[in-house]
């Protein structure tokens, strides 16, 4: 089995407060390790400055989830960007280290697709046990009127899905989550004031929301699920409060939608987060998913590290490596990377210490050791390469091989202590 949580929240151009961190419902569930394996976020509406990179990083959205499961010893696996809309994917080493490759596609939509404020996302993960998973986010037009635009949105985001992939496995999941944007009728929401109000129309009155109307009638959505919605509308509050802000009718914007191919899943839960920094407030979803991380069958890390032994602080750092069916001469770059990481691993974009491929050199132990024993070594065996650095603070570290055509790491070592003295 395997568990995927999402999380979606438009954030309204807030900026991040590090003081509430805690309260979030997505730092219960990463504290507790059998909740959930791989935890995807999509935030949109971040503010103009962290968009356009002019704010601290210690204030961005990015940097409180970061800061949130890294306390809770999860690592940033990928983050993206599109202009006001931020995709991150957070989980633990063993995760990183089974992912065959990372690819994106945008789709946007602001003023005839020049800018990505309203647009889609779409991230697919090729495990190695041959399973895509697939994670469609963003942000749709807003407004009760223009339905008719959402409903081309979709059609045009749909390649974010990624059904169309050449070497489409046949095992598939796909998530669609964001501020969908799809608005319900006024004579249903239109009174309603508070959230204890709004809590249980939408099960009584499915029919009440233009998505669960698009998804039945087929203009959209129809080959995705959604569990019973069970909580209230999502927007629009007054912000800071639990009260309805009715000069828009309340509605249930933000949306999590699945659907498979050949795996079985459950879904745990699917609720709001009483968060009231916006006038949104977040929405979260936990599904089962049978077989997502099943080992057996697998396809080997195309990069292999030789075992580290225990290092020294006063020790020059070093280690070898190899790769798999002519990895690099077939499709590695010099601009790919070897990084070391300090435990627990904060993001795999950020390591202690790292080496571009070109500053690299290919060991000759193995040749020497052949003539040593008056052999050959066998036609087609692996090079090993040695990637060296200044000395590592004292720690527990792992290196990894970073791919720039897969967009991930593709190898990662063992663990290794780094002391100040054997």
């Amino acid at each position: 089995m395997g568990r995927v949580f999402l999380y979606t929240y438009n954030v309204g151009k807030y900026p991040a407060d590090l003081n509430i961190m805690n309260k979030f419902k997505l730092a219960k569930h990463a504290s507790n390790r059998t909740d959930s394996d791989i935890f995807a976020v999509s935030i949109q509406e971040v503010p103009h400055a962290e968009a356009s990179g002019f704010t601290t990083q210690g204030k961005t959205w990015l940097h409180f989830f970061t800061e949130l499961m890294y306390g809770r010893k999860l690592s940033l696996i990928y983050k993206q960007y599109m202009h006001s809309n931020l995709f991150m994917v957070f989980s633990d080493i063993d995760f990183a280290g089974f992912i065959q490759k990372i690819e994106n596609r945008n789709v946007w939509y602001t003023m005839g697709g020049a800018f990505g404020y309203k647009g889609t996302m779409g991230t697919r993960f090729l495990l190695r046990n041959g399973i895509d998973l697939v994670f469609v986010t963003g942000h749709l037009t807003h407004g009760q009127e223009y339905l008719s635009y959402r409903l081309k949105q979709y059609k045009q985001g749909k390649t974010c899905t990624f059904d169309d992939s050449r070497d489409a496995c046949s095992k598939r999941v796909v998530f669609w989550f964001g501020d969908l944007n799809f608005r319900s009728v006024r004579k249903l929401t239109g009174d309603c004031f508070t959230m204890k109000e709004g809590k249980d129309l939408h099960g009584e009155n499915p029919d009440c929301d233009q998505l669960t109307l698009a998804m039945k009638n087929g203009t959209a959505f129809g080959d995705f699920e959604e569990p019973p919605v069970r909580f209230p509308p999502s927007y629009k509050f007054k912000v800071g409060t639990k009260d309805y802000d009715l000069h828009r009718v309340p509605s249930w914007c933000d949306r999590i939608l699945v659907k498979t191919q050949n795996i079985p899943y459950k879904n745990l839960c699917y609720d709001i987060d009483e968060i009231f920094l916006s006038d949104h407030i977040p929405v979260y979803a936990n599904y089962d998913l049978e077989g997502l991380l099943k080992q057996d069958p697998v396809v080997p890390p195309v990069c292999r590290f030789v075992e580290i032994p225990p290092w020294t602080c006063s020790v020059y750092f070093m280690c070898q490596f190899s790769f798999t069916n002519k990895y690099f001469e077939r499709r590695g770059s010099n601009l790919d990377w070897i990084g070391f990481y300090k435990l627990p691993v904060k993001s795999f974009k950020a390591p202690e210490n790292w080496m571009y491929m070109w500053s690299c050199y290919e060991t000759n132990e193995a040749a020497r050791a052949a003539m040593d024993d008056n052999t050959q070594l066998p036609p087609g065996s692996p090079k090993n390469y040695v990637a060296e650095c200044n000395s590592l603070q004292a720690g527990e570290y792992v290196a990894a091989y970073f791919s720039v055509k897969y967009n991930t790491v593709i190898g990662i070592s063992n663990v290794f202590n780094v002391v100040t003295s054997l």
